[in-house]
């Protein structure tokens, strides 16, 4: 499957330490390697919301929107603070 990384995930992207960074990259590797939604390890819908999921890399999540053709990537977070302004 396709991703398309918005403005607002990577400036946040590029707060994270390095180490985060590699481990939210390689998660964005597993969604462009499946050809199902089932194949994406810690992948989850978010309830309340259609096409909006979460995708959960230690204690940072991820927030692709699915487009229908492709995840557009909206943000990243602590896991904390993440569901307070994701979607």
């Amino acid at each position: 499957m396709q991703t398309i990384d918005t403005r607002k995930f990577n400036k946040n992207l590029s707060k994270l330490p390095t180490a985060d960074q590699i481990a939210v990259l390689d998660a964005l590797d597993s969604i462009e390697l499946a050809e199902v939604f089932g194949d994406i390890p810690h992948l989850k819908a978010l309830k309340g919301y259609k096409n909006f999921f979460r995708l959960r890399v230690g204690n940072w999540r991820i927030g692709p929107f699915w487009t229908g053709e492709a995840f557009r990537i909206e943000d990243v977070g602590k896991r904390g603070d993440f569901y307070n302004r994701f979607p």
